[in-house]
Parts: structure tokens; C-alpha cells; sequence
């Protein structure tokens, strides 16, 4: 996939805004974040444990689809654990590392124990009050930036992924269910349809 790079030169021409932490973030004329340069500290420190989880809006036991809390809609592998499941259930999503399957995650309900393989097939709703997305990034350091002021260490396995990453991405936080990795969320980004491991800072 081409590498999708920052024009530096037209961000030199927009407003420089800093913000309380010392982190410089460049917008472009619409508002569009175009680049960041953070410090060390971030705003708040995010909870990955509370971030990773989500809650089910709805369920279509016919088309096999779960929508979740931030209007994202999930195709799962089949509707045995589906039946069971319902609005309100709390909902994690983890990478399937299965690499014969068809399936790139697991949508795990964490109020029934169950779990089926699933794909993203609709992104959350734009800019919505329940949605996460890129406001900039450090490439240096492996850091992502979201709209909400969270600040997330990706891993260095992963940073040629971050790479191609670009301003307004929209990302859904998941969880990484692997035991020897310090890296215990993830990072979606529904625009590039790839993902990182990442840790809150």
C-alpha cells in the first residue's frame, strides 16, 4: 500500500496552536488537523481497560451484524453465540490471529463469556459524539494522538503500519488479548482498514 505522507510546506502555512502540555499542533484553514508535535505529557492519562470496551446498540441475527455504541457495524462469522447476545452488552474487540481465517477480529461479549470472529463492514458514525479519530502523531516517539486528548505509545513492531496513517483517520480502540505483550489495546483505523498494538500513556 502507497505511504500516505504530511505536505510540511503547506502546513508552514497555517495557524500553529499550543496547547497547556507545550504540544504544538498545526490546523489547516478548515479546521483539519494537518500535523503534531507533542511533548512528552499528554492532557490526561486514558484508561485502556475502559476505552477498549464498548457496549452492543443493536443486533441482526439474520444478517449476522452487531452494531456497537459508536454506530460501527461488525459482520460475525456466525449467529450461534449471536442469539444470546443483546443491547447494552458490554463488547470488546481483539485481533484474530488465526491467518487462514476470512476474519480479522474477534468480537468478544464480555456479559455472556462468548465470542465469534468478525470484520468491520461500516465505520462509526463521522465525527459523532461516541467516535475516536487521529488529531496527529509523533513519529519519532511512536505516538498517536486522538481527538479526545488521549495519548497512545504504539509498538515498535507496528510503526511502519502508523507510518501511513494521516490526521482525521478515524480509529475504534480494541483490546489485545496477547499475555507476553506490555501492549494491551489496539489501535483500528477504520480508513486504512489495518491496525496497531498500542498502550495508553
Amino acid at each position: 500500500m502507497k505511504k500516505r505522507t504530511l505536505s510540511l510546506s503547506l502546513c508552514s502555512l497555517y495557524l500553529l496552536a499550543i496547547l497547556p502540555t507545550g504540544a504544538f499542533s498545526v490546523e489547516g484553514e478548515n479546521g483539519n488537523c494537518c500535523g503534531f508535535i507533542s511533548s512528552n505529557n499528554c492532557l490526561f492519562s486514558s484508561s485502556t481497560k475502559h476505552a477498549s470496551r464498548h457496549w452492543i446498540s443493536s443486533t441482526n441475527t439474520d444478517a449476522r451484524v452487531v452494531e456497537i455504541e459508536d454506530g460501527s457495524r461488525w459482520k460475525l462469522s456466525s449467529t450461534y453465540n449471536l442469539r444470546s447476545w443483546k443491547s447494552n452488552d458490554t463488547v470488546t474487540i481483539t485481533p484474530n490471529h488465526n491467518t487462514s481465517s476470512e476474519y480479522n477480529y474477534y468480537v468478544v461479549n464480555k456479559s455472556t463469556g462468548g465470542y465469534t470472529e468478525a470484520n468491520l463492514i461500516l465505520g462509526p458514525v463521522a465525527r459523532g459524539p461516541l467516535t475516536h479519530w487521529a488529531i496527529g502523531f509523533d513519529f519519532t516517539k511512536n505516538q498517536v494522538f486522538l481527538e479526545n486528548d488521549s495519548c497512545w505509545k504504539i509498538s515498535e513492531n507496528d510503526a511502519y503500519i502508523m507510518q501511513e496513517w494521516e490526521p482525521n483517520d478515524t480509529i475504534i480502540i480494541g483490546s489485545n488479548d496477547s499475555w507476553f505483550s506490555s501492549f494491551d489495546a489496539i489501535l483500528i483505523n477504520v480508513n486504512m482498514n489495518n491496525y496497531v498494538r498500542a498502550r495508553a500513556y
